[in-house]
């Protein structure tokens, strides 16, 4: 057994893994395990993919400036201007 009660095998896949696309899977009590990617399209990924302090941070402080409209403004930030502006555009649309 090697890192984390990994085998080498196990610790190979995950170290060629690409980060915030491929996921790792171990069933609990048995030898299978498997990477896999959830295929997300930037804008799933952009919010499937936050995590940490500074993103959780960052989407308080834009629920707080833009209230409901919050989504619009993170996936602006997240270099998604086009989807933010569409999100934003749909959003004022269907509360009218």
């Amino acid at each position: 057994m090697g890192h984390l009660g990994f085998n080498s095998q196990q610790v190979r896949l995950i170290a060629n893994a690409v980060m915030k696309q491929h996921y790792y899977y171990a069933a609990p009590n048995s030898r299978n395990y498997r990477l896999f990617d959830l295929g997300l399209a930037p804008v799933a990924l952009s919010f499937a993919g936050a995590s940490g302090k500074s993103d959780l941070k960052t989407i308080r402080n834009l629920q707080k400036t833009h209230g409901v409209e919050w989504p619009a403004y993170w996936l602006r930030s997240r270099g998604l201007e086009d989807w933010g502006d569409a999100w934003l555009e749909r959003f004022q649309t269907t509360r009218q």
